[in-house]
Formats: structure tokens, sequence, C-alpha cells
């Protein structure tokens, strides 16, 4: 019977905070790796206690196929074992073991005996020893990276989180962190009545996804009222709570700073005369009475967020992936990026740190020219990037304005604020953020 076994060094752990980590249910979520997630179906018992079943969904090459593990062991703190009791595999157990270190570490060890449907054949057809390699590197390098943000604030009280767009592509893996962590989180449900009062922070992240619409006059409204409107509910309600929050982010864009060129656009940026400038000055203008109120109100300027679940990156990935992507354009306009894993913490960090005040860039320290982006990307996945789409062809598709704000201008957003007040980012770099975020490091 095969066995597939990694061991890491997690710095600033013991084995009692990694299996506290792992028992959580947002832990799950976080170990999920975006190029080849698995579905919780259902989930029967809590925790990582014997006897807790798992139904899952997960993809075998073109196939969705289920599977349901269940805690077959568990010694506290040390680690546990699930077994699958039917699934893809002939016959599959997981051993997590939890171990201390010296000099304030732990140790992480995922050893796997498995047997493929066919034996060896299937195993090789499957490349099942290739995709354990990728997602438990993935795993490893995920679970060290966030337990490393949790650390510095380990000893303060855990924080009641309230979050609208949590089923969002942020909002997701932002409810996660944050449960991984210890902290409650509850999700904003539009249209019912709630009660915002008793939240430590309020996270503000809904908003329509500005590539969908149209551009055309229905388009742009639901651009700006899914922005606008709901900020300016969500702020009445935040101020007539008997207990309102301390601290409240609230969604914007670098769409702020318009099409800037090579202008370097820190926070105190002007704003921009486009349309999505246009949005951004009104999504903050509304959210401004939170701070006239007296609580601490940070404003998110964020960048394109790198996720190969979705948004800008995944939906780049099929042409890329078939050599087919390129430049776009000129090639030359600037795209702020930052990985979805640095946009979590920054965020995580703003609610922890009372320094964080005002409009914050959310993006890495270096943006990159389109030109530049399209080849890293297709460096990372091991394909030619050559294939231009020249600026008339974006505009046909698109419509004009959509094209050129979108795809065809930018802004070189640098995040002043958050180098000045020391945020670490794990992911600084394009390259690596890249190969990282499609399991090809």
């Amino acid at each position: 019977m095969p066995t597939y076994r990694l061991s890491t060094v997690i710095p600033t752990s013991t084995a009692a905070e990694l299996f506290r980590w792992h028992a959580r249910p947002g832990a799950f979520h976080r170990l999920n790796p975006p190029w080849d997630p698995v579905e919780v179906v259902e989930r029967t018992g809590s925790g990582l206690e014997v006897g807790v079943r798992l139904t899952l969904r997960a993809r075998v090459g073109p196939a969705s196929v289920q599977w349901v593990s269940e805690h077959t062991a568990c010694d506290e703190p040390h680690g546990f074992t699930d077994e699958q009791q039917s699934g893809p595999f002939r016959s599959w157990t997981h051993h997590h073991r939890f171990t201390d270190g010296p000099e304030g570490e732990a140790g992480l060890t995922d050893e796997i005996h498995w047997e493929a449907p066919l034996g060896a054949v299937g195993a090789a057809v499957g490349g099942v020893q290739g995709r354990l390699e990728r997602t438990f590197a993935f795993r490893h390098r995920r679970t060290a990276d966030d337990l490393s943000r949790h650390a510095p604030y380990r000893e303060r009280p855990r924080l009641r989180v309230l979050i609208t767009g949590a089923s969002g592509l942020i909002g997701r893996q932002l409810t996660a962190f944050l449960d991984a962590a210890g902290h409650e989180v509850v999700a904003y449900r539009r249209g019912q009545t709630q009660d915002v009062s008793g939240f430590d922070a309020v996270v503000h992240l809904a908003g329509a996804p500005i590539s969908d619409p149209r551009w055309d006059d229905d388009g742009k409204k639901l651009i700006l009222d899914s922005r606008v409107k709901t900020t300016q509910t969500l702020v009445e309600q935040l101020l007539a709570a008997s207990e309102p929050p301390r601290v409240v982010v609230s969604g914007s864009a670098v769409g702020w700073y318009g099409d800037a060129g090579d202008g370097v656009c820190a926070e105190e940026a002007p704003a921009g005369d486009t349309f999505l400038a246009a949005v951004c000055r009104a999504w903050e203008a509304a959210a401004q009475p939170v701070a006239e109120a007296g609580i601490r109100l940070v404003t998110l300027r964020t960048g394109i967020v790198l996720s190969a679940a979705g948004g800008f990156l995944g939906s780049m990935l099929p042409m890329f992936r078939t050599g087919m992507g390129g430049p776009v354009g000129s090639g030359q306009q600037f795209l702020p990026w930052i990985h979805l894993d640095d946009h979590v913490a920054l965020i995580h960090e703003i609610l922890q740190n009372d320094a964080f005040e005002g409009p914050v860039n959310a993006t890495a320290p270096q943006p990159v020219r389109q030109r530049r982006f399209a080849t890293t990307l297709g460096r990372a996945l091991g394909r030619p990037a050559l294939a231009p789409a020249p600026a008339f062809a974006v505009r046909a598709a698109l419509g004009r304005d959509k094209a050129d704000e979108l795809v065809l201008q930018g802004q070189r957003a640098v995040p002043a604020r958050a180098q000045e007040l020391g945020f670490r980012w794990v992911h600084p770099d394009l390259l690596p953020a890249l190969r990282f975020e499609l399991g090809r490091t």
C-alpha cells in the first residue's frame, strides 16, 4: 500500500495550537486548494472527535465523486485520524500528527496510506502522488502562514465580527480565516431583519461584480446602488445600534484613482474622473457618517485580488492554459494586484491594529504592467503568453467604457499606509504568488 508523508516545522506555535486550529470549521476551508477544491456536503459531529463524519464532493479527473470520511482516532493535542468509508479510493487512511518542538515551534505531519482502484495502474492514471504533493505543499504553507498571522494577537480576546458579502470570493476566505482563529463570525443577510448590535467589528464587502453587467444605464446603476445604497442602509443600522462596533472596514477600490497612467497612487492621491472613480467617491462618502460618530473607519481600496477560485485570475486561466493568453492593449497599463491571502490578512490586521484609519490601499508593494503580468502568468503555467488582444478588439467585445476602465487603463497604486504600519506580505512578488495559488511551487 503506497504511503505519502510530509512534515513541516510551524514557527511560533505548539501542538495544542495546531490541534485547536484544525478543530475549527474554518480550517477545512483554508486547507482547500483553490485549483482542486473539495465541497462539504454534510457534517455530523463537531471538532476532531472520534465519530465525526464528513460527506464530501471531490473531483477525480472529469468526474465529480462523493467521498465519506470518518474520524477513527483522536489523541488531543497530538493528532487525529480519518478514514475513507466510501469514495474514489480502494482504501484511504490519513494520520494528522502535531508535535511540540524546541524554541517555540511545532511539527506538523500528514501521513496517508492509500490504495487506488486498479492498484498501481489506477494510481498512475489518476496522478495520485503528484496531486498529493501539490495539495499538501499548499496546505502546510497556508497553515504556517495563517498561524503566523494569528500569533501576535493570540492572547487578545476573540472578536465578534459581522461580515457583509460573506459568500463572495473574499468573504468566504475571510470568514474561514477568522473562524479558524477562534473569532465569532456572523454573515449579514441583506433584506432580513438582523440585530447589528454587540459586534466588535464590521467588514462591509457587499457589491455587485463590476465585470458582470453591461455598462449601459441599468448596469451602471446596479454597480453604483449595490455599493452606495447598501452602505447607507448598513450605516443607518450601525448608528442606531445600542452597542455599535469599535471598527468598520468598508469596501472601496483602486478605481478611486481613475486612469492614473504612470503616476504613483498612494492613499493621499486625488480621485479620478472616470465612472468607477465616481462610484468609489460615493461609496466612501456613504460610509463617512460612521467616522463622524466616533467609530474607527477604514475604507479599503482593493486592487486585483488573485485567486484561482474566481475573479480576475480565475477568468483568465482557461485561455492562458491553452497558450492563447497575452498582453491586452498596449500592455503598458499598471495592474495593482494582491494575493487573496494577503488581502484577508490585511483586513485581520486592520481589525486588530487601531493605527489603521481612513483610506488604505489593499495591494501588493509592487504593481506591475499588464504585459509583465501576462508573461509571468504564462511562466507560472509553463505556457507561452504571446497572443495579443488589441484595444479595438477588447472595446468591440466589452464596449468602450467598460473596456477602457477595466482592462485598458490602470493605476500604479501602492500600499503606503500598510507599509508605514509594518504590515507583512507573505506573497509580495508576483511569480511566487501565482505559483502558490496554482499549486506549481
